[in-house]
């Protein structure tokens, strides 16, 4: 196992070459941007599958071989100190050949804060991948006529009615959500817009539940 100073990264053989060669490693502090190919997952540290389609601005790692041929390697990066403090078990490291090139996600594990990739053949550039966010926003929308004073949240007495795919032809989606979470009054429809008035740039059928919050299909998130 090779360790380099302090780029964070470390490359271990489990493989060896056969007739020796040398193996360098350089960390950049900066963003190495990229495209991404829409087709290619792979497995977080947390088990779930996700394609990427961003680079973590803060640090990628180029390795460079010479007269290194028909190994196989498991290479670590430290990821901690990444921009808005991710969860590690939702990132995979990356890989590409060079800046004009895809980079391609590799199903990653870790120890700690260090992610790892095992049966790397070929050395080149690393990164730290993610799933970019959507629009995020937190809101409260109440239901007038389902609404109880009580208990300062919403009736679930039409929770058995709520259809279980969206009525919105703005969203059409075949996904069927069976059965409709407990806690669920109906189905709502998200819309982004530049104004208020402006045209719709996109649409979301959602869940609202009885506390007003607005959810996905597992009425949760």
């Amino acid at each position: 196992m090779y360790l380099f100073g302090n780029t964070g990264g470390s490359v271990e053989f489990t493989s060896p070459d056969a007739d020796g060669g040398s193996l360098s490693m350089t960390r950049t502090d900066s963003d190495a941007g990229g495209t991404f190919n829409s087709t290619l997952s792979a497995t977080t540290p947390g088990g779930s599958t996700i394609t990427p389609d961003g680079v973590y601005p803060d640090k990628y790692w180029t390795i460079t071989q010479t007269n290194l041929t028909g190994f196989t390697a498991t290479v670590y990066f430290d990821a901690s100190g990444l921009t808005d403090s991710p969860n590690l078990d939702n990132v995979v490291l990356l890989k590409r050949t060079n800046s004009s090139s895809d980079w391609e996600p590799l199903n990653t594990s870790r120890i700690g804060n260090t992610l790892f990739a095992t049966g790397i053949t070929s050395f080149s550039e690393f990164g730290i991948g993610y799933v970019k966010p959507g629009v995020l926003i937190q809101t409260k929308i109440y239901l007038q006529g389902a609404y109880d004073v009580n208990g300062d949240t919403m009736k679930v007495d039409i929770n058995s009615s709520i259809p279980l795919t969206s009525p919105y032809s703005e969203d059409p989606r075949t996904t069927t959500v069976n059965p409709i979470p407990s806690t669920i009054v109906d189905w709502v429809l998200v819309e982004l817009r530049s104004t208020d008035t402006g045209p719709t740039i996109a649409s979301k059928s959602a869940l609202i539940r009885k506390d007003g919050r607005i959810v996905a299909d597992d009425g949760i998130t």
